[in-house]
């Protein structure tokens, strides 16, 4: 007989009776182990019904779900890597979307708008997360530049695709940017 709980029962002491603690089905990205019974026993065992009022509580390990993927041509590196997809209730996962060469990452699909291409998740939740890449281009007008010692500055004009960060460096201290 399945019960609801919590459930009191009244067992004529000495009595004899197996007790099992049923593992839950998947919901949302949720799921639930057995973990323990508070008296130590397997998930199913037998129990003998003391003379006084005794609670046996089955305990649970919860986890999620997590769905980690990119849109190609990207890829996204998990640490650690679970080998069900699941991740215990709490845990911290590294995610790093690997950006491929003429693109830029963008955004991650759930999670929250500007979250950083290298983060952290704490697993509170099941999730189902993917890196957005686009195109990515760069152009500097004119493409070279020639500055006479008599100017003090020249200017180049730099595009970049929308949406894509970009930073500029100078291998020479005598060129400021």
């Amino acid at each position: 007989v399945n019960y609801k709980t919590p459930k009191t029962l009244q067992w004529v002491p000495g009595s004899v009776h197996t007790v099992t603690a049923v593992t839950p089905p998947l919901v949302n990205g949720t799921r639930n182990v057995f973990a323990r019974w508070t008296d130590g026993g397997a998930q199913t065992h037998t129990i003998v019904a003391p003379a006084s009022s005794m609670v046996y509580r089955a305990d649970y390990a919860t986890s999620y779900a997590g769905v980690f993927s990119a849109t190609t041509p990207g890829n996204v590196v998990v640490s650690p890597v679970s080998t069900d997809t699941f991740y215990t209730r709490g845990q911290a996962v590294q995610l790093e979307a690997v950006v491929p060469a003429g693109y830029c990452f963008t955004s991650w699909t759930g999670l929250n708008a500007g979250t950083p291409a290298a983060t952290k998740v704490t697993v509170l939740k099941a999730y189902t997360v993917n890196a957005n890449y686009q195109p990515a281009s760069i152009s500097a007008t004119p493409a070279s530049l020639t500055v006479p010692i008599t100017t003090n500055t020249k200017t180049i004009n730099v595009s970049a695709t929308a949406g894509c960060m970009w930073t500029a460096k100078s291998p020479v201290t005598w060129v400021k940017v």
